[in-house]
């Protein structure tokens, strides 16, 4: 099988966009195109994918200190769908973590502010569903509102594109099924770092293989044998509005001592399956935005941490917010109501946590800021949410 390896920052949309590997040209231009993308860490050429463009804010409307929206009492984050017309308008508000009620209409009526650049399917308006997040701060200060697409264009999260393209008619590949695989780590290795086999791999519409290939590994004595579950594993392939078509794709085995060995196969035709180390070990990616993994819990067990809750910190849960540095380490930004007991409580939690750190498509560790949810399981231990792995 011929190997092709995609350049970082791509965005991939059928099969036969992959350059032709025979072509003396194309080699070139691809490489003159991978040393202008190996300097931006998300190079995003936001053509439609699968003729399917997404709409995109005018602009972010700033919310003043004395607004309602703002009066939350302590961090909340917040994720909903926003419906926008064909013609770029504001046209409902779909919750996922908002209870019905007065703050639905808070967000509402300042989402009713926003006027998008209307998305498109094969070069005509329609409307759309945008998945966004919003992120209050306890101190008023302006909000982190987060779109697929950013109003310059750029994507705003990846994680939300993705989601986007799922909600408005592409549905791109994803893994029913992986086999087991063997490893020799253990439960005592302490090194810090995230060990992974990627492959890079096309599947016809069908869902079956016709390409794998190694692209990148630091776990090399174990490539053979996730190449060999790739070929075996089971595939949905990816689909535009009801039709099967081929699609390329990356492949993540992630290796961590905290699992048992040899894996049982992985089974994800449901799409409510217990978030698990198993489950997160195994990866199915559409193209080459962003990072290549975002940063794991090391030491976790069953997501919980054995640090007792701050009273007064936050009401049935808290919200906190992290930056993760390229070594692990979580420096606590912000959460809870923002007194002293929660500013304390979150430092604490920060230095208990240790991740394996982000890593970008060239293998190198990288910086992550992220959003976990805190909620007491007894006077001594805590279960954490790492929400940027839901």
């Amino acid at each position: 099988m011929q190997s092709v390896i995609r350049e970082p920052g791509r965005q991939f949309m059928h099969s036969s966009d992959i350059p032709n590997p025979f072509s003396r040209f194309t080699l070139v231009l691809s490489a003159l195109v991978l040393m202008v993308l190996l300097q931006t860490p998300l190079a995003a050429d936001l053509k439609p994918v699968f003729g399917l463009k997404l709409a995109c804010p005018r602009e972010i409307p700033a919310l003043k200190s004395d607004d309602s929206l703002l009066q939350c009492g302590e961090d909340e984050y917040v994720r909903c769908n926003v419906r926008v017309d064909a013609k770029g308008n504001f046209a409902g508000l779909v919750p996922r973590d908002i209870v019905p009620g007065a703050r639905l209409r808070q967000y509402a009526g300042y989402f009713s502010r926003f006027r998008f650049r209307p998305g498109t399917f094969n070069g005509k308006s329609v409307a759309q569903l945008l998945p966004v997040t919003v992120y209050l701060f306890s101190d008023r200060r302006p909000p982190i509102v987060t779109l697929p697409v950013k109003a310059d264009g750029n994507i705003g999260s990846v994680i939300l594109y993705r989601q986007a393209l799922e909600l408005n008619g592409v549905s791109l590949p994803h893994l029913s099924m992986f086999p087991s695989y063997q490893s020799t780590l253990s439960g005592i290795d302490s090194a810090g770092q995230l060990r992974y086999v990627v492959v890079s791999l096309d599947l016809n519409p069908l869902g079956r293989p016709t390409r794998i290939s190694l692209v990148r590994t630091n776990y090399p004595d174990f490539a053979g044998q996730i190449l060999n579950a790739a070929n075996w594993a089971s595939y949905r392939p990816a689909s535009v509005a009801t039709r099967d078509v081929a699609a390329p794709c990356y492949l993540m085995i992630t290796f961590l001592p905290s699992m048992q060995y040899p894996t049982k196969p992985l089974i994800l035709d449901s799409g409510d399956a217990p978030l698990t180390l198993e489950r997160l070990a195994v990866r199915l990616l559409p193209d080459t935005l962003g990072d290549l993994a975002l940063p794991m819990p090391r030491y976790a067990v069953n997501w919980t941490y054995p640090l007792a809750p701050k009273p007064g910190s936050w009401a049935r849960h808290g919200i906190f917010r992290y930056r993760i540095d390229a070594f692990g380490n979580a420096d606590f930004v912000s959460g809870g109501n923002g007194s002293a007991a929660a500013r304390q409580f979150g430092s604490e939690l920060g230095t208990v946590m240790r991740f394996y750190p982000a890593v970008d498509w060239r293998g190198n560790p990288t910086t992550f800021e992220g959003v976990v949810k805190v909620t007491p399981r007894d006077t001594s231990n805590v279960r954490v949410e790492f929400l940027w792995l839901d």
